[in-house]
């Protein structure tokens, strides 16, 4: 199953007790709870991906949010961390005072944290969202904002030291994007030919619009035959292509070098009359 990596293309902290405040460029991000004050010293976290190379055939699979946490306000407090979608446009100027729209029905696991090091979430319905709805305005990351020194800071888009410790998601997904098989189809076109001793040739038999085809020729009678295939780029003027002699019974394949539109046999039996067939095994 093909997977395929995402590195977040931007991101931005939001800051509620300071709701001003831009924070672009940062290569932080941090969610949490701090403090209980007035107002809080509360934290969360807008980050967007650029999904738009995945086609809307892809079936998505899966797709894990990866994250690392830098620092922590203190290891001993665990909180419970959860990404949901966000539902309207931002940008890295946001602030607390301008964030998005969240809609909190559809999220990723809730993953605990306590201490520094990689964090992932299983983001699947956000994504399945992005792709299905063709919108897509990136997630947000919460705690459950309720509990004190839950605060964890972990690499934003703009951190640079380390590519592997920016957020991206690991995507795996099925395309499902229709092929088709092309069969080979097979047309046979096939007749019986009296011969004699005088050489004689057959009618100009059109080939113009033949992609691909063998000629079969088949020794009916009792006697040795000549045949000679010719070819010709308009029916009337006519080059020698191939020459065979051909035992009673005996079965050849002949196979044109050129590219021509008409051809026809040239044929005798040797020491009485006699006959052939001939198929031409035609691709279409």
């Amino acid at each position: 199953m093909p997977n395929t990596i995402f590195y977040s293309n931007y991101s931005v902290t939001l800051d509620e007790a300071n709701p001003s405040i831009v924070w672009a460029g940062s290569p932080y991000l941090i969610s949490g709870l701090y403090a209980n004050t007035n107002p809080p010293n509360l934290y969360r976290s807008l980050l967007h991906f650029d999904i738009s190379s995945l086609s809307s055939d892809f079936q998505i699979q899966s797709c894990i949010l990866n994250i690392y946490v830098t620092t922590v306000a203190s290891s001993t407090v665990q909180d419970l961390f959860t990404p949901y979608l966000v539902t309207s446009t931002w940008n890295q100027l946001t602030t607390w005072s301008t964030q998005p729209l969240i809609n909190y029905s559809i999220k990723g696991t809730s993953t605990p944290i306590s201490n520094v090091g990689p964090i992932s979430f299983d983001v699947t319905p956000i994504v399945k969202y992005w792709i299905n709805s063709g919108t897509n305005n990136g997630l947000i990351i919460n705690s459950t904002e309720s509990i004190p020194l839950s605060t964890k800071t972990f690499f934003s888009s703009n951190y640079t030291s380390n590519l592997s410790q920016r957020p991206f998601l690991n995507i795996q997904y099925i395309d499902s994007y229709p092929v088709t098989v092309f069969r080979r189809r097979f047309e046979t076109t096939s007749n019986n030919l009296a011969t004699s001793t005088t050489p004689q040739a057959s009618s100009p038999i059109d080939v113009s619009q033949i992609f691909d085809y063998t000629i079969f020729i088949q020794n009916t009678g009792t006697n040795l035959i000549n045949l000679t295939l010719q070819i010709s780029p308009d029916g009337i003027n006519f080059a020698t292509e191939a020459q065979n002699s051909i035992s009673t019974g005996e079965l050849i394949p002949i196979v044109s070098r050129y590219l021509t539109n008409y051809i026809r046999f040239v044929y005798n039996s040797v020491g009485g009359v006699g006959s052939f067939k001939y198929w031409i095994i035609k691709q279409s």
